[in-house]
C-alpha cells in the first residue's frame, strides 16, 4: 500500500496543505470534492443518527512560486434537524471525527495563499485548520474516532482551529532534508466557523496561539508503509476552554497554557500485507485544563481480502481533572468498492469512569 492511498483515506479532512518541495504542475487549478455519509447507532437504547459531510477544495496558480487556495466544508446533524440531541453517546472524546453539535453551513477551512520562498521553504497567510496539519497521517486517517484528528488534549483545552472551526493563520514551512520537516503556525486566539469571524486577527483581544512541530519520515517502496515520527508543542495566550456534560463553556480571562503530543507511525512487516503500528499521547499541565493525558495504539494492515482495504485497530485513553478517565477501543475496515468509493464500518467499544458503552458506525465516501 502506498502512502499516497493512506492521505486519500482521510475521513476528516481533505486540505491542499502547504508543501515545502514544489513542482510547476502542482500549481495548475484544480478543484476536488469529499462526500462523507454515516450513520451511527447505540444498541444499548436504539438512538440511531445520520451525519453528511461535504468538503470542497480548489487552488489556483496566482504567479511564481504562489498559489491561491480554497476549502469549505458543511456538516449536517439528522438528530439537530429532528430536535433530538445531537448524538446517540455523549462521550467527551467524540465517536465521530464528522459529528457536530450543530449544522454547519457551507464555513472556511482553508482560505488563503502559499508562497514558496525556495523548493524546500513556504509560507502561507489566510484562515487555516490545524488537524489536517499536524494530526492527520495515513495511519490516524484511517480511525472514525476524533481523537485521531486532533488530541482531546488540545481540542478540550483550547479555543482553536479545530474542526469545523478555523482561525487566521501564519503558517510556516520547511524541508531541511529529506526526510525532515519543520512547521510553525501562529493562530488568532478564537476560532470560528462563521465567515464574519473567521478572518479576524486581533491577538491584543482574542489572544493567539502557535504550534511547532518537528516531524521524520522515511522512504518507502510501492506497497510497503513508510515511517512517521512527531514531536511538537502547542503554546498560548487564550482564553481558558473548558467542557462541562458535553457542552462548551468560555470564559473571557486569557492566561498562557501550553500542551506536548508525539505521534509514531512504525511499520511492522512490509509485502503483500504490509502491517504498521501507531503509537500517540499528549500531555497538557493538569492544574489548567481538563483534559490532561491523552495515550493511545493501534495497529493498520492492509490488503487482507482485496488490494487496497485497510484494517484497524486502535486503543485510547483520555484522563480529566475531576477524576473522570475515557477508555475507547475501535474496531474498523476500509473497502474500496469501486474507483473513488469507500465503505467503512466500525465499532467502537467504551468505558467511560466505570460505564461501558457501545456505538456502531457505518461510513461511505465519495471522492470527486
Amino acid at each position: 500500500m502506498s502512502r499516497s492511498f493512506f492521505r486519500t483515506m482521510n475521513l476528516f479532512f481533505i486540505l491542499p496543505i502547504a508543501v515545502s518541495s514544489y513542482t510547476e504542475e502542482d500549481h495548475n487549478s484544480k478543484i476536488a470534492v469529499s462526500l462523507t455519509t454515516e450513520g451511527s447507532w447505540n444498541p444499548v437504547d436504539g438512538k440511531a443518527n445520520w451525519e453528511n459531510y461535504v468538503n470542497v477544495n480548489a487552488q489556483t496558480r496566482l504567479w511564481k512560486g504562489a498559489m491561491a487556495q480554497v476549502g469549505i466544508l458543511a456538516s449536517q446533524n439528522t438528530r439537530i434537524g429532528r430536535g433530538k440531541s445531537w448524538t446517540v453517546l455523549d462521550d467527551p472524546q467524540s465517536f465521530s471525527n464528522i459529528q457536530t453539535d450543530k449544522q454547519v453551513p457551507f464555513s472556511p477551512a482553508l482560505v488563503g495563499i502559499t508562497q514558496h520562498i525556495t523548493d524546500r521553504f513556504s509560507v502561507f497567510v489566510g484562515v487555516r485548520n490545524m488537524n489536517g496539519d499536524y494530526f492527520t497521517t495515513p495511519f490516524t486517517g484511517l480511525f472514525i474516532n476524533s481523537s485521531y484528528g486532533i488530541f482531546p488534549t488540545i481540542a478540550d483545552n483550547w479555543n482553536i482551529a479545530n474542526y469545523p472551526e478555523a482561525s487566521f493563520c501564519l503558517h510556516f514551512e520547511g524541508n531541511i532534508s529529506d526526510h525532515i520537516t519543520l512547521k510553525n503556525s501562529f493562530y488568532n486566539g478564537r476560532a470560528s466557523n462563521h465567515w464574519n469571524e473567521t478572518f479576524r486577527f486581533r491577538p491584543s483581544k482574542d489572544g493567539w496561539a502557535d504550534v511547532f512541530e518537528i516531524g521524520y519520515a522515511t522512504s518507502s517502496k510501492t506497497g510497503n508503509f513508510a515511517g512517521e515520527y512527531h514531536l511538537g508543542v502547542v503554546s498560548g495566550y487564550t482564553p481558558h476552554k473548558s467542557i462541562d456534560y458535553g457542552n462548551y463553556r468560555y470564559y473571557n480571562s486569557k492566561f498562557f497554557n501550553w500542551s506536548i503530543y508525539s505521534l509514531i507511525e512504525q511499520p511492522l512487516f512490509s509485502g503483500r500485507h504490509p502491517l504498521g503500528l501507531l503509537v500517540e499521547g499528549g500531555y497538557a499541565p493538569k492544574h489548567k485544563n481538563d483534559t490532561y493525558l491523552y495515550i493511545a495504539a493501534g495497529i493498520v494492515w492492509a490488503n487482507l481480502l482485496r488490494q487496497n482495504d485497510v484494517f484497524g485497530l486502535s486503543i485510547n485513553r483520555s484522563l480529566y481533572r475531576g477524576g473522570e478517565n475515557e477508555n475507547c477501543m475501535e474496531l474498523t475496515y476500509s473497502l474500496p468498492v469501486m474507483s473513488h468509493f469507500t465503505v467503512q464500518p466500525a465499532m467502537q467499544f467504551f468505558c467511560i469512569t466505570g460505564e461501558s458503552h457501545i456505538v456502531a458506525l457505518l461510513r461511505a465516501r465519495i471522492d470527486l
